[in-house]
């Protein structure tokens, strides 16, 4: 068997892998929750370049709504209106 130098076994000059794409938010799901409130849950993109991410879930009590609007609003990008009325003031 011949023997190698360090170097020479680990290949430095071999191509390197290339890194599994992050997932990508692909839907989210909104279902009622047992307390009256809902269950958001991001569900990603999977395939062979990409890596498997569970779903995250956040839950928002009955009281709520305004969070879980808000919540829905940044994640799905969703303009809300708020701005609109933003600039009409400014304007006045």
């Amino acid at each position: 068997m011949k023997e190698v130098g360090y170097a020479e076994a680990i290949d430095t000059n071999r191509p390197m892998p290339r890194k599994k794409a992050e997932p990508k938010l692909d839907h989210i799901r909104v279902t009622p929750a047992e307390n009256g409130g809902h269950v958001v849950e991001h569900h990603f993109e999977s395939g062979p370049e990409m890596r498997y991410k569970e779903p995250e879930s956040h839950v928002f009590g009955k009281s709520e709504g305004s969070k879980l609007m808000a919540h829905l609003v940044e994640h799905l990008g969703i303009e809300d209106g708020s701005k609109k009325e933003e600039e009409k003031e400014k304007e006045e």
